[in-house]
Protein backbone atom coordinates (compact mmCIF):
# COMPACT_ATOMS: atom_id res chain seq x y z
CA UNK A 1 0.00 0.00 0.00
CA UNK A 2 1.29 3.44 -0.85
CA UNK A 3 0.59 7.12 -0.38
CA UNK A 4 -0.99 9.46 -2.90
CA UNK A 5 -0.83 12.97 -1.31
CA UNK A 6 -3.00 14.46 1.39
CA UNK A 7 -5.24 16.62 -0.80
CA UNK A 8 -4.84 15.09 -4.30
CA UNK A 9 -3.75 18.39 -5.85
CA UNK A 10 -1.27 18.82 -8.75
CA UNK A 11 2.00 18.88 -6.81
CA UNK A 12 3.96 20.79 -9.47
CA UNK A 13 2.09 23.95 -8.45
CA UNK A 14 3.13 23.81 -4.78
CA UNK A 15 5.99 25.51 -2.94
CA UNK A 16 8.75 23.38 -1.43
CA UNK A 17 7.34 23.17 2.10
CA UNK A 18 3.77 22.52 0.89
CA UNK A 19 5.03 19.86 -1.52
CA UNK A 20 7.07 18.20 1.21
CA UNK A 21 4.05 18.19 3.55
CA UNK A 22 1.84 16.57 0.89
CA UNK A 23 4.36 13.77 0.32
CA UNK A 24 5.59 13.17 3.86
CA UNK A 25 2.21 13.72 5.52
CA UNK A 26 0.48 11.21 3.27
CA UNK A 27 3.28 8.66 3.85
CA UNK A 28 2.87 9.17 7.61
CA UNK A 29 -0.88 8.55 7.31
CA UNK A 30 -0.28 5.27 5.47
CA UNK A 31 2.34 4.22 8.03
CA UNK A 32 -0.19 4.86 10.81
CA UNK A 33 -2.59 2.45 9.07
CA UNK A 34 -0.13 -0.24 7.98
CA UNK A 35 2.95 0.00 10.19
CA UNK A 36 5.22 0.12 7.10
CA UNK A 37 8.69 1.58 7.70
CA UNK A 38 8.92 2.98 4.17
CA UNK A 39 5.85 3.98 2.19
CA UNK A 40 5.89 4.28 -1.62
CA UNK A 41 4.38 7.45 -3.03
CA UNK A 42 2.43 7.83 -6.30
CA UNK A 43 1.98 11.37 -7.59
CA UNK A 44 -1.61 12.45 -8.09
CA UNK A 45 -2.07 13.76 -11.64
CA UNK A 46 1.71 13.70 -12.39
CA UNK A 47 5.10 14.88 -11.14
CA UNK A 48 5.32 17.42 -13.96
CA UNK A 49 6.80 20.66 -12.66
CA UNK A 50 8.24 19.07 -9.52
CA UNK A 51 11.97 19.68 -9.07
CA UNK A 52 13.77 16.32 -9.07
CA UNK A 53 16.64 17.57 -6.86
CA UNK A 54 14.07 18.65 -4.28
CA UNK A 55 12.43 15.21 -4.43
CA UNK A 56 15.78 13.51 -3.84
CA UNK A 57 16.27 15.78 -0.81
CA UNK A 58 12.82 14.89 0.59
CA UNK A 59 13.53 11.15 0.20
CA UNK A 60 16.97 11.52 1.81
CA UNK A 61 15.60 13.59 4.70
CA UNK A 62 12.51 11.50 5.46
CA UNK A 63 13.23 7.78 5.68
CA UNK A 64 9.50 7.05 5.65
CA UNK A 65 9.23 8.11 1.97
CA UNK A 66 9.84 5.07 -0.21
CA UNK A 67 9.92 4.72 -3.98
CA UNK A 68 8.31 7.55 -5.99
CA UNK A 69 5.95 6.71 -8.87
CA UNK A 70 4.61 8.89 -11.70
CA UNK A 71 2.15 8.36 -14.55
CA UNK A 72 4.28 8.66 -17.69
CA UNK A 73 4.05 4.98 -18.65
CA UNK A 74 7.39 3.62 -19.90
CA UNK A 75 9.14 6.97 -20.20
CA UNK A 76 12.40 7.28 -18.32
CA UNK A 77 12.85 9.83 -15.58
CA UNK A 78 16.09 10.91 -13.90
CA UNK A 79 16.17 7.88 -11.60
CA UNK A 80 14.34 9.44 -8.67
CA UNK A 81 10.94 8.45 -10.08
CA UNK A 82 9.68 5.19 -11.56
CA UNK A 83 6.91 5.70 -14.09
CA UNK A 84 3.89 3.43 -14.08
CA UNK A 85 1.06 2.50 -16.39
CA UNK A 86 -2.35 3.36 -15.00
CA UNK A 87 -4.79 0.51 -15.51
CA UNK A 88 -8.41 1.58 -15.32
CA UNK A 89 -11.61 -0.32 -15.70
CA UNK A 90 -12.25 -1.41 -19.30
CA UNK A 91 -14.45 0.98 -21.30
CA UNK A 92 -16.96 -1.79 -22.05
CA UNK A 93 -18.25 -4.71 -20.04
CA UNK A 94 -17.35 -7.06 -22.92
CA UNK A 95 -13.64 -6.46 -22.31
CA UNK A 96 -12.03 -8.27 -19.41
CA UNK A 97 -9.11 -5.83 -19.26
CA UNK A 98 -7.72 -2.83 -21.08
CA UNK A 99 -4.13 -3.68 -20.17
CA UNK A 100 -3.08 -4.83 -23.69
CA UNK A 101 -4.33 -1.55 -25.18
CA UNK A 102 -2.52 0.46 -22.47
CA UNK A 103 0.73 -1.46 -23.02
CA UNK A 104 0.58 -0.88 -26.80
CA UNK A 105 0.02 2.82 -26.18
CA UNK A 106 2.92 2.98 -23.71
CA UNK A 107 5.30 1.22 -26.11
CA UNK A 108 4.25 3.52 -28.98
CA UNK A 109 4.91 6.58 -26.79
CA UNK A 110 8.33 5.24 -25.76
CA UNK A 111 9.26 4.47 -29.39
CA UNK A 112 8.20 7.97 -30.43
CA UNK A 113 10.24 9.52 -27.63
CA UNK A 114 13.28 7.40 -28.55
CA UNK A 115 13.07 8.45 -32.19
CA UNK A 116 12.72 12.09 -31.16
CA UNK A 117 15.82 11.80 -28.96
CA UNK A 118 17.80 10.15 -31.76
CA UNK A 119 16.77 12.78 -34.29
CA UNK A 120 17.96 15.62 -32.06
CA UNK A 121 21.01 13.93 -30.54
CA UNK A 122 22.03 11.29 -32.99
CA UNK A 123 22.97 7.72 -32.06
CA UNK A 124 26.38 8.84 -30.78
CA UNK A 125 25.09 11.50 -28.40
CA UNK A 126 26.14 14.55 -30.42
CA UNK A 127 23.69 17.37 -30.88
CA UNK A 128 23.35 16.99 -34.68
CA UNK A 129 23.57 13.23 -35.13
CA UNK A 130 27.22 13.30 -36.24
CA UNK A 131 29.47 10.49 -35.10
CA UNK A 132 32.41 12.35 -33.51
CA UNK A 133 34.78 9.51 -34.49
CA UNK A 134 33.68 9.64 -38.14
CA UNK A 135 32.39 13.13 -38.98
CA UNK A 136 32.34 12.31 -42.69
CA UNK A 137 29.44 9.91 -41.98
CA UNK A 138 27.25 12.70 -40.56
Amino acid sequence: MGAHAKRHVPLGSLSGSALEEEIVGSCQAIRALTGQDRVPFAFPHSADGVDRAFLRQVVATHSIVGRLFDTHQLRRDDGSILNRIIVDAPPTVAQSTNLPQLLRSAYRAEATDSLRRLSTRGPWGSSRGINPDHPEQG
